[in-house]
């Protein structure tokens, strides 16, 4: 690739960080609860939140894609947040956390673990910058509305974005990863289906990034590295980075709320639950099942607060939530509020359309299928699929204490709530529900429905490791005392 495009690419990349950074300084107030590499890592979820939302507005309005007006807004904004706050730069990004932190060096299976997790990263990296985009999906879904909008606007291609003979462009899908493909091709000038997947590796990054972080504040360290290498070693999530689908994207920021929300289920801490609202927008504008994943984390949120709240704290907390699922339907309502214009023929993709009932007779094939996705080692196209995460997962899901204890019993009901909406969903559908017909819409819904469930498993982990750490102490002890 030569120097100019790595320019390019890289100040599309760098705008990204800056308007989650702007998004990040103007709504936290307590930086140290957060560690120094976790504040740059919600940058890029948060960023690309915000500039979507900003590039839809721009769209709708006719004014296409263009950098000086992207940077200058960005920095426009970021000069404005600055006069309104108090802490400094570096006082802010630079505060050392006060979160649980191991200040000892990495020993030799700490470092292997990290070879690990950067091996797996870096070789996805590589591939995505040789990729063309070649799934079918990546290309009807995000790649044609991506070359539209870096070639104009929302309005001057109303035709494709309305026009029911363009149904299979599937209109009723938000916009947040094509404005982000057309953002990098803006960038480097020229439309390039190759060099604008050089964005895609950030997602996996980032939420590994994050997943090492939000584990580390509640297990030890080598926990915390196990969890991540799980993560980014997982090959249906490598695989589904590198083909340039969304469901990447949505599963970072999803996770990203969540991750906030669960630090304000346990803390009441009203910056978590600010930044979760947000990146719950940036989740909703990304794919229509942002929706699904929105409805499972508010209920189990709602709930959470039934159960463990005092009863005169109840009303306050309730009403935080409120705030939370306003910031994010807010965010949204104006990409919800243009796809209402939609005539009912732009809904119909495929031809796949909801039934007037709920098909019960095709349970069965459904519940077969869940569990071939689950426990087959490969798919039907040869590529693995989950290691022995659906061997390991259950197991410390019923021998742990952690899953029936505040708030992971919860993150266990957020994933069984969002599972039974997905099959309430198909079993409405005309959908063939076999795992042949379908095992590629199965993986997606997994790998977005995880991220709960690496929070628990890590907690799970160190559960066991400290048991295993307090019987082997005794041994070494004894083993140390002299004859």
């Amino acid at each position: 690739m030569p120097l100019s495009d790595c320019l390019s690419l890289g100040l599309a990349i760098v705008t990204i960080f800056l308007a989650g950074a702007v998004v990040f300084y103007g709504v936290v107030r307590q930086p140290e609860r957060f560690f120094r590499v976790e504040r740059i890592a919600y940058c890029y979820p948060l960023g690309m939140t915000a500039l979507s939302l900003l590039f839809f507005a721009m769209s709708f309005f006719g004014i296409g894609l263009r950098v000086p007006l992207v940077v200058g807004a960005v920095v426009i904004s970021a000069v404005i947040v600055r006069r309104c706050r108090t802490a400094t730069l570096k006082e802010f990004w630079l505060r050392p956390a006060t979160v649980r932190i191991n200040q000892a060096r990495f020993d030799e299976f700490e470092w292997f673990l990290v070879l690990i997790v950067v091996a797996c990263l870096g070789a996805r990296t590589i591939a995505c910058l040789l990729t063309p985009l070649w799934d079918w999906d990546s290309l009807n879904n995000w790649g044609i509305r991506s070359k539209l909008l870096y070639l104009g606007t929302v309005r001057s291609y109303d035709d494709y974005f309305r026009g029911a003979e363009y149904r299979y462009l599937n209109q009723t899908y938000p916009l947040l990863w094509p404005f982000m493909y057309a953002w990098l091709c803006t960038a480097l000038g020229r439309w390039d289906d190759i060099s604008m997947m050089a964005i895609n590796p950030f997602n996996l990054i980032v939420f590994s990034l994050l997943i090492f972080y939000t584990v580390r504040k509640f297990a030890s360290r080598k926990v915390a590295l196990g969890i991540t290498v799980m993560v980014a070693s997982l090959p249906t999530s490598i695989h589904y980075t590198e083909c340039g689908q969304a469901d990447i994207a949505l599963m970072l920021l999803s996770g990203a709320s969540l991750f906030c929300l669960v630090t304000w289920m346990q803390e009441g801490r009203r910056d978590f639950l600010i930044l979760a609202g947000v990146l719950m927008g940036g989740a909703l504008f990304t794919k229509t099942e942002g929706q699904v994943v929105f409805g499972a984390q508010l209920c189990m949120a709602a709930v959470s607060i039934l159960v463990s709240v005092p009863r005169p704290d109840r009303k306050r907390r309730f009403g935080q939530l409120v705030v939370y699922a306003m910031i994010a339907v807010a965010l949204v309502s104006p990409w919800l509020l243009y796809r209402s214009t939609l005539s009912h023929d732009a809904w119909m993709v495929g031809g796949r359309v909801l039934n007037s009932g709920i098909r019960w007779q095709e349970v069965p094939t459904l519940l077969v299928a869940i569990i071939g996705n689950a426990y087959h080692f490969y798919n039907q196209y040869g590529l693995p699929k989950w290691n022995i995460l659906w061997v390991l997962m259950p197991l410390f899901l019923v021998f742990s204490k952690s899953p029936r204890q505040y708030p992971w019993l919860f993150l266990v009901g957020i994933f069984l709530l969002h599972g039974v909406c997905i099959m309430v969903v198909e079993l409405m559908s005309k959908e063939i529900l076999t795992l042949h017909q379908m095992e590629a819409a199965y993986e997606r819904y997994v790998v977005i429905m995880l991220p709960p469930l690496w929070l628990v498993l890590g907690k799970c982990v160190d559960e066991w490791w400290t048991v295993w750490q307090s019987a082997a102490a005794p041994q070494a002890a004894d083993i140390s005392k002299p004859n």
